[in-house]
């Protein structure tokens, strides 16, 4: 009965029908003739290209050629995905009005190849990008009609309302604890990129961080340009956002998120042993195991990446996580001192961005429990019917629906009616792993460390997330 329970809400959250082997080949065929190095000498001929659409704003378009590419977190190769433009209408009638109904559709699209010029300021941001990871980024098809239909599975975002999905309002709140302090940080890169599911998980954290004794003068949101969303994407068109307005309280900037930090400090110093949680949602960078692909990390200049990790083109490299509006990228190393700054008596991370595993050995220590949602050699994975980051909802799930089941809370392992970090960690990885074995395509090994040596142990009734809640 409980693993039924638990498959049946893991194949609402499954962001794709995949269910080929651990290395699928994409659906459709490679733009990678398109951005070759010579790609401007291009500009002006006529394309067609076929994929996935995926609309990023009012009249800017994705076309990837597989759906899983839609639900990574991490930066694509440039040979799986074009920017799709819409050109001005010179009629009355718009022939791009119903162009978001194909949002997810399997299409055939043709144009011609320019290079993306940004119409504001949200465009702007990939001028940012670009210092990041090339010119390529900004090859586009620009369209005189729509996309033609191809029929087939359709990539589907959420559509359900996550306040039904996940009702806080019947979660018994913990008392206020004004030692807890919590910094949720996401940056997504640029407007083409920054997922509507980085929001999600940060406005979703961020509710169910006040069931958990926050409050909101402790919580320190570090995003995108530094505001909330007013509207989340949906399979066709956007709606309001599921929760109250959240505040967003720097962008996710190298200087929005080295205020964040100098903040928490003053914040923090006012009180005895403080805890400290913080969650990372966005695209992250490093090696991938299993392709040996080198996705945006960086050379491991100091040499302390642990012994045995993948190697890229014979050295080992950095895991990173990025901004927004940034030519940078955060490094694991970085990201550690500046955590590491801060006056905590106890440390809880969680860790969702692909390759997040690699976080955890930088950040090891005594008093901390250190989560992610993958290895440092694995992608992660959002979207889906749920539109959250897919071990996000599997982590929060136990919170938020485990004191509901009619069979009891069976994640809460000690019988005691409180959750703590080993139950919650456990029921996530449970979780994860149907999904796994269902779509072998997102298989992930979720890390846990909790004994200060910064390599992955298994929870124990004893350890030290046996004592901590969220």
């Amino acid at each position: 009965m409980k693993k039924h329970f638990l498959f049946c809400a893991l194949l609402l959250a499954a962001s794709a029908c995949k269910t080929d082997t651990s290395a699928p080949q994409p659906e459709f065929e490679s733009y990678a003739s398109i951005k070759s190095d010579d790609w401007k000498s291009k500009i002006g001929q006529q394309i067609t290209v076929e994929g996935y659409l995926w609309q990023v704003s009012d009249n800017i378009y994705k076309i990837v050629n597989d759906s899983t590419y839609l639900g990574l977190n991490t930066i694509l190769k440039d040979e799986n995905y074009l920017l799709v433009q819409t050109a001005p209408s010179i009629t009355a009638v718009n022939p791009f009005a119903k162009m978001p109904e194909l949002n997810g559709a399997r299409v055939k699209a043709t144009g011609t190849l320019t290079m993306y010029q940004p119409k504001n300021v949200q465009g702007e941001s990939l001028t940012y990008s670009v210092q990041l990871i090339g010119e390529k980024h900004l090859a586009t098809v620009l369209l005189a009609a729509p996309p033609v239909a191809l029929g087939g599975s359709k990539y589907e975002m959420a559509t359900q309302n996550l306040a039904n999905v996940l009702n806080l309002q019947t979660i018994k709140p913990l008392p206020a604890n004004r030692t807890k302090f919590a910094l949720l940080y996401s940056g997504g890169i640029d407007a083409m990129q920054a997922a509507p599911w980085y929001y999600n998980n940060i406005q979703t954290m961020y509710n169910l961080l006040l069931t958990q004794g926050y409050v909101k003068e402790n919580i320190v949101v570090v995003y995108k340009e530094g505001y909330a969303e007013l509207s989340v994407q949906t399979s066709t068109v956007p709606t309001f956002k599921n929760y109250p307005l959240i505040k967003v309280d720097f962008a996710a900037t190298p200087s929005g998120f080295n205020s964040a930090i100098e903040l928490l400090k003053i914040k923090m110093k006012a009180q005895k042993a403080p805890e400290l949680f913080v969650m990372t949602t966005n695209h992250g960078g490093g090696v991938h195991a299993a392709e040996g692909k080198n996705y945006s990390g960086r050379y491991d200049a100091n040499n302390d990446e642990p012994a045995g990790e993948v190697l890229f083109e014979g050295q080992k490299m950095d895991e990173v996580i990025s901004y927004y509006n940034s030519s940078q990228l955060l490094t694991d190393d970085d990201f550690a001192v500046k955590i590491n700054s801060l006056p905590f008596a106890v440390l809880k991370c969680l860790f969702l961005q692909c390759f997040s595993g690699g976080f955890i050995h930088d950040l090891k220590g005594p008093n901390r429990v250190l989560m992610s949602a993958t290895s440092a050699g694995e992608y992660s994975w959002g979207g889906g019917s749920r539109d959250l980051d897919q071990f996000f909802y599997h982590f929060i799930n136990p919170v938020v629906n485990g004191p509901k089941l009619a069979t009891g809370n069976f994640y809460d392992l000690n019988k005691d009616g409180v959750l703590t970090l080993n139950e919650i960690f456990n029921g996530a990885v449970l979780a994860q792993d149907i999904l796994g074995k269902a779509y072998p395509v997102y298989k992930t090994t979720p890390q846990y460390d909790d004994d200060g040596d910064g390599l992955p142990n298994a929870p124990t009734a004893t350890g030290l997330g046996s004592k901590l809640t969220l």
